[in-house]
């Protein structure tokens, strides 16, 4: 059994039907009232056994579009439907089968019912393991326990303290573009010359043309985020090899040296916050000249604190929902580092490591309703699972993926629609590939997780009939991830056609 922290369901919506009819009450015969009063019976009756069948039945397009929901609320109890899901005594027999043959020295592996949420297989369930990318998991419970999924990171621009300079003030947001804001993208969302063009206009406004200075200096606010710019749980050999490296609270396309045409490049930036920085004064320039009729030159000063100013600027970045589908789509690494720390950040702890950390496992406790560190020997490395001193169970990953997974939406709703979808998108799109993967094809949502010597796969899969299915297999001690991969993927595409 999966125990899942049972908190107040929201409230239903109050009576809306009209108290009267606008003169005075006749009144009703007996006979009738009588006869009303069993009908309604009747109709509350059948709705109560019928309803909760459909809405378990319904089946949805695993790659649709999530649909708007409430958020706002806490996960509530969840309620069993008229017929739980079982899986067969071929299905076990098939799982137990794909599993022994996984080239791993430790796996777990569970299989639940999101209704009730009871374990309908389960193999060395409490066995805390390496996660690998699955980390990530833990780190948007983290975050969407912290923040609301709707909020947005703004950048600003604040005056400084002489009339001659402004500071650039990051908010969380590395997903910048050098260009002008895109308000239909996610990466790019907020354009730096955008926020440029909106500085520029106030300070021109602010200042008579002939008293405006024809030197600017532009200092740097990154005090949201405190403490070293990389974790000290990395194997230096993975910084090396840019597998995950510094971070900042201000970057473009996800700490990448921006291309030619502004669009993201392979190359990652290791001082990103000063390449915005010095973007961005580029930028001013062209626009103060221009609104001006004079050269402007404007350079990149100092670091500065906590800077304080009437706001010259803004722009604002993609949602986090979205910014978090980005980071599971893709499993970026320095995108789960940064929203991990504003995770933090919202939580009221530093925007650091350890802040992260102990966000992290707030949102664990607090949402499972057991302490997971001391009682199922989790521990939190990081936020993008290449410490190898993360550690996580099947049976706690499973439990964060049922809070979603609840009759009534909750702050969690929205998770598993961030996932991949099986042989369509993401880090999954080239999976599934196998003629013993085929049914599980476009009905799994699921992150991946690959280290040298890890292999996991975590999310949902549903069955022809509608049934879904919470499932998570962790590999460790992997000798051949290519091996292990398919074996995850045939694990998910045997539940698919139990």
């Amino acid at each position: 059994m999966v125990h899942v922290a049972s908190q107040d369901a929201p409230r239903p919506e109050g009576d809306r039907s009209s108290s009267g009819t606008g003169g005075y009450p006749r009144r009703p015969r007996r006979w009738v009232g009588a006869l009303v009063a069993v009908l309604v019976a009747a109709l509350v009756l059948i709705l109560a056994l019928a309803l909760p069948r459909f809405l378990g039945d319904r089946s949805q397009d695993p790659g649709a579009e999530p649909e708007a929901v409430d958020t706002s609320g806490d996960p509530a109890t969840p309620t069993p439907t008229a017929t739980p899901v079982k899986l067969p005594g071929s299905t076990v027999t098939a799982i137990d089968g794909v599993l022994d043959g996984a080239p791993a020295q430790n796996t777990g592996a569970v299989v639940a019912d999101p209704a009730t949420g009871d374990l309908l297989y389960e193999r060395n369930p409490d066995q805390p393991v390496t996660p690998a990318s699955n980390q990530k998991i833990l780190t948007e419970l983290s975050l969407f326990h912290h923040a609301d999924v709707e909020d947005r990171l703004a950048t600003t621009v604040v005056a400084g303290k002489t009339p001659s300079s402004v500071v650039l003030v990051a908010g969380g947001d590395t997903l910048l573009s050098p260009g002008e804001s895109n308000p239909k993208a996610v990466m790019g969302h907020a354009g730096v010359a955008t926020l440029a063009e909106e500085t520029a206009r106030s300070m021109a406004r602010e200042t008579d043309r002939d008293d405006f200075p024809d030197r600017i200096e532009v200092d740097l606010d990154t005090s949201v985020f405190e403490g070293p710019a990389t974790n000290d749980a990395w194997l230096p050999g993975d910084v090396a090899a840019g597998e995950v490296g510094p971070v900042a609270p201000i970057a473009f396309g996800s700490h990448t040296v921006p291309g030619p045409d502004g669009r993201p490049t392979d190359t990652h930036d290791d001082d990103a916050a000063r390449t915005v920085a010095e973007v961005f004064a580029g930028e001013l320039s062209a626009e103060l000249s221009e609104r001006t009729g004079q050269p402007v030159s404007v350079e990149v000063g100092q670091p500065v604190k906590a800077a304080e100013g009437r706001e010259l600027g803004r722009v604002e970045s993609a949602t986090l929902e979205e910014q978090a589908t980005v980071m599971m789509q893709d499993s970026d690494n320095r995108l789960a580092e940064v929203l991990g720390r504003m995770a933090a950040v919202k939580s009221g702890h530093p925007g650091s490591v350890q802040g992260a950390r102990k966000a992290t496992e707030e949102a664990l406790r607090e949402a499972l309703g057991r302490d997971v560190t001391a009682e199922d020997g989790v521990v939190v490395g990081d936020n993008c699972g290449m410490a190898p001193t993360n550690r996580v169970t099947a049976r706690v990953l499973a439990g964060i993926l049922l809070l979603g997974e609840q009759d009534a939406p909750n702050r969690y709703t929205p998770m598993i629609s961030t996932f991949p979808v099986s042989g369509d998108s993401g880090t999954l799109e080239d999976r599934f590939d196998d003629p013993t993967e085929a049914a599980g094809r476009g009905v799994v949502r699921a992150k991946t997780g690959t280290l040298n010597t890890v292999t996991a796969l975590s999310g949902r899969v549903t069955r022809d009939d509608g049934e879904r299915m919470i499932a998570v297999v962790l590999f460790d001690g992997v000798q051949d991830t290519g091996v292990a991969r398919n074996r995850a993927d045939e694990f998910f595409a045997t539940l698919a056609q139990s």
